[in-house]
């Protein structure tokens, strides 16, 4: 027998809104189920109540699939490829969401043809702090905090300043991300610390800084830094980083700079504020 919404059905028919009391526990019927869901109030003759029940376990076993975004390591680089005993080097990773898309699947009743809607949602996953455990090699400088929303197939590049410890070897410091729900990253990158064999000529970097004479307080500064190269050979991957003296003057972006090669005799210019 088939009705509409509101009808009232046939008194062969089991009462829509049946309760079975249990001593002080009351179980409701399992059709108020579909009657909550639809709003259509369904009277099912008892012959067909087993497979009604099919019907329903199969509708509430279709709940939506979510596909949770993930955090990698994509790809690193170390600068230079191989670190002297004692030398400074940087260590660039990028991370990367490897979530395409999040599909949600919603069927949109219990029907004997099991027709769905589906719709395709994009997430992002919220980096709250990314960071370098050294392992043997030491890291300058403090983790990266609250990086923000990495969206599906996004890259982000950080950077990290490293420094080679005096025994040669290998070194695996380890790359620490973690995200918002508690899901974290753990990566371990290698890291070649070996001294050269023989080294015939050397690069020497001596540095002069040009400051002005006065500045009001609040007022930006300029600041020049002449790098100069008195060696024999061209000194190559400069790093240079500005640090905090003082708690009332800092530069005003991150204080890390990068030159790709200062040739022998000659020099280069940073200006900075």
């Amino acid at each position: 027998m088939y009705a509409s919404r509101g009808q009232i059905f046939s008194q062969e028919c089991l009462p829509v809104m049946r309760k079975i009391s249990s001593g002080n526990r009351t179980v409701t019927n399992v059709f108020e189920i579909i009657t909550a869901m639809t709003g259509l109030k369904i009277m099912i003759p008892p012959r067909c109540h087993l497979f009604c029940i099919g019907i329903i376990i199969a509708f509430c076993l279709a709940v939506p699939v979510l596909a949770e975004p993930t955090v990698t390591v994509s790809s690193y680089e170390l600068t230079p490829a191989v670190l002297m005993p004692g030398d400074l080097g940087t260590l660039t990773v990028t991370l990367k969401n490897t979530a395409s898309s999040a599909t949600v699947s919603e069927n949109i009743g219990p029907q004997i043809s099991g027709f769905e809607t589906v719709k395709t949602t994009d997430i992002n996953v919220y980096i709250e702090k990314a960071g370098l455990e050294g392992k043997g090699i030491e890291v300058v400088g403090e983790n990266y905090q609250r990086i923000g929303d990495l969206g599906p197939g996004q890259t982000i590049p950080l950077t990290f300043l490293i420094r080679a410890p005096a025994q040669p070897g290998f070194y695996f410091p380890e790359v620490r991300v973690d995200t918002r729900g508690g899901r974290s990253t753990r990566y371990p990158v290698p890291v070649n610390v070996n001294p050269q064999i023989a080294v015939a000529k050397l690069a020497v970097l001596g540095m002069g800084v040009k400051t002005p004479d006065a500045v009001k307080p609040g007022d930006p500064a300029g600041v020049r830094l002449d790098i100069v190269n008195s060696g024999q050979s061209a000194a190559d991957r400069v790093i240079v980083r500005i640090g905090n003296a003082s708690t009332s003057i800092s530069p005003k972006d991150n204080g890390l700079y990068h030159i790709d090669s200062i040739p022998a005799s000659s020099g280069e210019q940073l200006d900075i504020v």
